[in-house]
């Protein structure tokens, strides 16, 4: 795919994915005698059953936490099996029918499944982007396990979202760069690859004053007159911090990286760029012959220097 043909998809910010864990239990009545408890049979406390929660109303407190404990047991038993089978690649008879027998096996309902297979999914997601580069092979076992599976989209979109942005990154990174329409005039031969807002920081001065200083002593010689000795403002002490200087749009080309702001407007050729560096939400650009580095804080620093990177490889 050519330059021209790649254009840039909507991406986000790397976040991670959480997940909660429960156990939402329902146990199933097995016996009829009124205020019975549904797992071992014994009677229940009379508290329990009019003042009780909802599982104390069916089971004895003992009895509910065992019970939950062997259904976590069986999740986890259940959910290891299914991601080993998974991170096979495409499963076979054998696997569905082992599958089968096991879930037979732990008595899980086809509800209960679905979320095990949620949680599988999402091991096999969290490891593949744990060192967040998405390999081809990842790419393509967790196509294979979200097809498996039967996930829609609706359950997975935040998963998609993140591989979404991980495959532009790979092709990237494999040469294929997105083009945009920019802000600003190009010159010729030059395509703009990057836009997107930005505050521009710089290392500047924040508080300068004397340190040590001494008004001296006042010696008298006359009535009315005196002379003071040993008087000086001491040495000047200067504090300096990353300010803030300026707000506008920050354009990555294949010739230079441009800031376009509204008090002052400047850029940086690739060929003069000795180093960047990457922070959670800032990226720093140092050029050659200037003493103080560029930061440049955006949305997403790790697609501006994932683009940077490209560039002044072909460069």
């Amino acid at each position: 795919m050519s330059r021209s043909q790649k254009e840039m998809p909507d991406t986000q910010p790397w976040q991670p994915i959480q997940i909660n864990y429960d156990v939402s239990l329902l146990i199933p009545r097995r016996f009829d005698r009124p205020g019975s408890c549904q797992v071992c049979g014994r009677r229940l406390p009379i508290l329990s059953r009019w003042l009780g929660s909802d599982a104390a109303k069916v089971a004895h407190d003992d009895c509910y936490r065992n019970t939950v404990a062997e259904k976590k047991q069986a999740y986890e038993e259940y959910r290891q099996s299914l991601r080993t089978a998974l991170a096979k690649g495409a499963m076979g008879d054998w696997d569905r029918i082992g599958l089968l027998n096991l879930k037979n096996k732990l008595g899980l309902t086809q509800h209960e499944v679905d979320k095990v297979q949620l949680l599988a999914f999402h091991d096999l997601f969290a490891g593949a982007v744990e060192d967040r580069v998405l390999t081809e092979q990842e790419d393509k076992m967790l196509s294979q396990a979200k097809e498996e599976l039967k996930l829609d989209d609706g359950q997975l979109q935040p998963y998609l979202s993140v591989l979404a942005r991980l495959r532009f990154i790979r092709e990237i990174q494999e040469g294929h760069l997105p083009t945009i329409t920019p802000t600003i005039l190009l010159k010729r031969s030059e395509i703009a690859h990057f836009h997107c807002m930005a505050e521009f920081w710089e290392e500047r001065v924040t508080q300068r004053g004397y340190e040590g200083g001494s008004h001296g002593v006042s010696i008298r010689i006359a009535k009315g007159v005196y002379y003071r000795v040993g008087a000086h403002k001491g040495r000047l002490v200067t504090e300096t911090g990353i300010v803030k200087v300026d707000q506008g749009t920050l354009v990555i080309t294949n010739q230079r990286i441009v800031f376009n702001g509204f008090a002052k407007s400047f850029s940086i050729p690739m060929g003069k760029l000795i180093n960047y560096v990457v922070y959670e939400d800032a990226i720093q650009l140092d050029k050659e012959g200037k003493a103080k580095p560029a930061y440049f804080k955006v949305e997403d620093p790790e697609i501006a220097a994932v683009l940077i990177s490209a560039i002044a490889q072909k460069t």
